[in-house]
């Protein structure tokens, strides 16, 4: 029997629900892990595979607004719950969502699609490559000791009705200085600040908040201390969950408060970014353990044109790509880029000479600086055409940070 791929209608959203959740061989969820999704499902974005009647499996989109390089927002796609059940694995049904997924989007006028990847050898295939990585670090409290002062403000510890009230208006600041943030709206951070820990966020903490001399939030924490002892010591572990600052040294001023709580002798946080600026602040930055490193927003370029249109780039120049799209044949072709840090244009040009040859999943690795063109082309996703094309390709796309997203969908 065919499989039918259409999109969801809220009445079908249990069955649906089970059905990700089988696929990702976890057991039925419970209602209330139904009722949290809901609250930011977006229904006309939710394509389920069925066979007859059957939920076999599904995938869906979030909108979310993306800061580009040099500053723009663009809506984009967040790809997430993508499973099929393992009776209907290897029979194209993923393939069809996908085609079905990808098709809606540029129909939305979405150039861009992010997701983040369970496996890592999935979705290459369908046009996403690597854009942000993210780090885990752990450090023993003992050997934190600063090199410089910190700036001048003061810490207050907030309730979680507080946090709900003071962490969005600050991050919403933030997101649009760092390159490959993402926007979170009132129901994400609902679910991020609920008791339910869970992979978008979520669980029991403490939360604080910093402010400058004026008395403005410039920036906050959530942590989780767990207690440990040895031989009748104190050995506890604080889990910083989420740490942003306006600055770095608003960055280390939170840092500071979490390494020296009571009873604590290690900190650990995961999906730091990988240029943090903490270990700059340490007199012994080698205690800094970079525990693991990890792929983190995973990027399709969905309208060449469009996308490279909208983001601003470091330096003025031109270049001339061929985009091979394997999945979406007809994004495949030559594409002429003029810009720089006002703007941009970008238009098929098929008679160009092209500069430098790639895979429309290796334009989406690039496309935010987080991996240069010359560093792709050492790894041979990239091919030069045009001698000293990958290195005009890096001045262009180049950031002055690394892109970083702290927002899990």
């Amino acid at each position: 029997m065919a499989v039918e791929i259409r999109t969801v209608a809220e009445e079908e959203a249990p069955a649906y629900f089970r059905t990700i959740s089988a696929g990702f061989g976890s057991p039925a969820s419970s209602d209330d892990d139904l009722a949290e999704w809901q609250t930011v499902a977006e229904y006309d974005q939710c394509f389920g595979a069925l066979d007859g009647e059957r939920f076999v499996g599904g995938a869906s989109a979030y909108s979310f607004e993306m800061t580009l390089p040099g500053g723009a927002l663009a809506t984009i796609g967040g790809v997430s719950n993508v499973a099929v059940l393992p009776t209907h694995r290897r029979q194209g049904v993923l393939t069809g969502l996908f085609i079905r997924q990808l098709d809606d989007l540029a129909e939305r006028g979405r150039a861009l699609a992010a997701l983040n990847a369970s496996e890592s050898r999935i979705y290459r295939r369908f046009g996403y490559g690597v854009a942000t990585d993210s780090v885990s670090v752990e450090i023993d409290t003992r050997h934190t000791e600063y090199l410089g002062d910190l700036p001048q403000g003061r810490l207050h510890l907030v309730t979680v009705e507080e946090a709900r009230r003071l962490f969005p208006t600050f991050y919403d600041k933030w997101r649009r200085t760092r390159t490959g943030s993402l926007s979170r709206s009132d129901a994400w951070w609902d679910i991020m600040l609920g008791p339910k820990e869970g992979w978008k966020g979520g669980g029991e903490a403490f939360h604080v908040v910093h402010e400058d001399a004026s008395g403005e939030v410039d920036g906050y924490a959530s942590y989780q201390p767990q207690s440990k002892t040895e031989h009748g010591n104190f050995q506890s572990i604080v889990r910083v969950r989420e740490l942003i600052g306006a600055t770095g040294g608003v960055e280390a001023a939170l840092w500071r408060f979490c390494f020296d709580l009571d009873l604590v002798r290690r900190a650990r946080s995961d999906m730091r970014p990988v240029d943090d600026p903490l270990r700059w602040w340490l007199v012994e930055p080698r205690q800094l353990a970079v525990t693991s490193r990890m792929d983190q927003l995973w990027l399709r370029v969905v309208d060449v044109a469009a996308a490279l249109t909208e983001r601003r780039y470091a330096a003025d120049g031109g270049l001339v790509l061929e985009v091979d799209d394997p999945f979406r044949p007809a994004g495949s072709g030559r594409y002429r880029l003029e810009g720089g840090p006002d703007g941009a244009s970008c238009t098929r040009n098929a008679g160009a000479t092209a500069d430098l040859r790639l895979d429309v999943a290796d334009l989406g690795a690039a496309h935010l600086g987080g991996v240069s063109f010359s560093l792709l082309a050492a790894g041979g996703r990239v091919e030069e055409l045009t001698p000293g094309a990958a290195a005009r390709a890096d001045a262009l796309f180049r950031t002055a940070r690394a892109p970083y997203c702290a927002t899990t969908f």
